[in-house]
């Protein structure tokens, strides 16, 4: 049965006038959905249960009523000042102990206790303050049979998807919440989930509030004259409030004792429900994830060219800061329509905010917790200091759109890739393969205009970096455009010596280059040694992925060579026979195996697919 305000009212009034001698507790379930469905964070009734609540609650201590009256709601305050004074309690606060304890009791009769251990971390990693989502993954896990790390970790990383598609986001009412054909219109509020979802990491409400202050249209170089004019917002409980209405409260305030508050939507799997459905006219859903990183990519880069020069940070800034490589990487091509600043025209402009942009940049990535961020970041670290230039920084990030307009408009960078020997171009390159971003790395190659294509840097040539980093299609176009795979690499950390070495011993996804480097080389290239002594075919049976790489060598070696590269001693004086059969009467995985492949190839039999 529905009760209107009225039969709330005469039921309570019932309880304080003639149950005065017992205590009553009244629990007023779903405050949000009072009144209009598509309202349910602004509508009157909602304000006048509670301020009805209120009174009932005063008259009922007037009278020494024992009656105490608990609401739940999904978010607060709804109504600022406006509101009656409550005690509010966060369930947030305290359910994430609950779940991580029902999760530990739920594995307790799982033998293998590094999946255990495994699951718990894995759980651990995402804002779960609910029991469905670490139920599913349990009720999989024992379900499997043998249980392995492998299999813990196939069956998280599925469950994680589907978490983050929207699989479960019907589950937390978010239609209901939305509306199926409602719309979000208020003007600021398809950015503000874009920002939310897109950012790095949960952002705290300051941090957002303060990013309006650089949405289009505004020119902001001081953040408090702009709190302080009419478009500006105060901190506090009304931009708390407009937060949530303004997004129909897909976004909340999340509160933890100790820790700074952060604005998060309300459970992990509306992210993913956001790129499936059509929620503005503003933006399609395929597109959410890249605009929104181009959306907040664009406040970043004008808080740090209208607000840098000053020594004042503020937590949007330090955010900019230390984020705006990343999210111009995942706004990929979305990037070439931006009006890039001019900081990031021309180097040496401005004063040189260029570095300051770098300096502030690696500072705060520097600060940074392991574990908030990916490896590859702070890896960074490693190949980028404070006196490179925005060329290096955005290669090594892997920017590559917005590294196609920065070499577009600034003279020097342009000029630095004439030169692939040394300097910044050259080091960009390198660190973009190192890092793996293989897009960027075939960029940079594509628009080198010089001829020196196999000189050293750090004692290697950009072929062996490029194999080392599996970067198949800069390997290519290296090959193509003449890069020779006999010319040594003599630096230390060049262990390997050729390319040819470096894509057997590493195998994986390596293994198609040896036959991209055979057949751009001479028959050389099955003769030379690395610094241990030991020609390819030694390299193939001595190496960790043997099984993979060693056969597809074998089918790239002429059958007439056979009776020379097996007679051919490493550092040792053995042969590969030799060294064959050292590795059998060891007992060593697969030796028997490679004995029979060897021996077939020399005598001219087809190997085995």
């Amino acid at each position: 049965m529905l009760w209107t305000i009225a039969d709330l009212q005469n039921a309570i009034l019932e309880i304080i006038q003639s149950k005065k001698g017992r205590g009553y507790r009244i629990f007023v379930d779903a405050l949000d959905a009072c009144g209009n469905p598509g309202q349910a964070y602004t509508s009157p009734p909602a304000l006048q249960v509670l301020r009805l609540l209120s009174k009932l609650s005063e008259r009922a201590s007037a009278e020494q009523a024992d009656v105490r009256i608990c609401i739940s709601r999904r978010h607060f305050p709804s109504y600022g000042a406006s509101e009656p004074e409550t005690l509010n309690i966060v369930v947030e606060e305290h359910n994430e102990e609950v779940v991580q304890r029902f999760v530990r009791a739920q594995l307790q009769d799982i033998v293998d206790a590094g999946a255990r251990q495994l699951v718990c971390l894995k759980i651990r990693r995402y804002r779960i303050s609910e029991f469905r989502w670490p139920q599913s993954i349990i009720a999989r896990i024992r379900k499997e049979s043998p249980l392995s790390h492998n299999n813990v970790l196939h069956i998280i990383e599925e469950e994680t998807r589907a978490l983050q598609a929207g699989a479960s986001s019907l589950n937390y009412g978010i239609e209901s919440i939305i509306g199926k054909t409602e719309r979000l219109n208020h003007p600021d509020a398809v950015l503000l989930l874009q920002i939310a979802s897109a950012a790095r990491l949960p952002m705290t409400p300051d941090a957002i509030r303060q990013a309006l202050a650089f949405r289009d249209g505004h020119q902001t170089t001081d953040i408090e004259q702009w709190e302080k004019s009419n478009d500006g917002w105060e901190a506090g409980e009304r931009f708390d409030t407009f937060l949530r209405q303004a997004t129909c409260g897909i976004l909340e305030v999340y509160r933890k004792h100790e820790v700074d508050d952060t604005v998060r939507v309300i459970h992990p799997s509306v992210v993913g429900y956001l790129r499936q459905e059509r929620i503005s006219p503003l933006i399609e859903p395929s597109e959410w994830e890249p605009q929104s990183h181009c959306a907040l990519l664009k406040l970043c880069l004008r808080a740090l060219n209208g607000c840098l020069k000053s020594e004042d940070m503020f937590p949007f800034l330090t955010y900019a800061c230390e984020h705006w490589p990343y999210h111009a990487r995942k706004a990929g091509k979305l990037v070439n329509g931006l009006d890039i600043p001019t900081f990031m025209k021309r180097c040496g402009m401005r004063r040189g905010l260029e570095k300051k942009v770098i300096e502030k940049h690696l500072s705060l990535l520097r600060l940074c917790n392991e574990d908030s961020i990916p490896r590859e970041e702070l890896m960074a670290l490693n190949f980028v200091d404070e006196s490179d230039s925005m060329l290096v920084l955005l290669a090594t990030h892997g920017c590559t759109s917005l590294l196609d307009m920065h070499v577009g408009t600034c003279p020097i960078c342009k000029n630095a890739s004439n030169n692939i020997s040394e300097g910044p171009y050259r080091k960009g390159m390198v660190n973009a393969m190192v890092m793996e971003n293989h897009e960027t790395a075939r960029w940079m190659l594509e628009r080198y205009t010089g001829d020196k294509i196999d000189s050293l840097y750090g004692e290697k040539t950009l072929l062996y970096a490029a194999c080392y980093s599996g970067s198949i299609e800069v390997v290519e176009l290296l090959l193509e455009r003449g890069a020779d795979p006999l010319i040594r690499s003599p630096g230390r950390s060049a262990k390997y010596g050729y390319p040819l070495h470096v894509a057997i011993e590493l195998g994986g996804d390596r293994v198609p280059l040896i036959s991209k480097l055979i057949k751009h080389s001479s028959e050389e290239i099955f003769r030379v040694k690395c610094r241990g002594g030991f020609n390819a075919l030694q390299r193939a049976v001595r190496c960790r992925k043997r099984m993979k790489t060693l056969p597809e060598l074998l089918k790239q070696t002429p059958q007439e060579l056979a009776e020379e590269l097996t007679g051919l001693r490493d550092k040792r004086g053995l042969t590969v026979m030799e060294l064959i059969e050292n590795m059998c009467d060891e007992g060593k995985p697969n030796a028997e195996e490679m004995e029979e492949m060897v021996y077939a190839w020399k005598d001219g039999y087809p190997l085995s697919p």
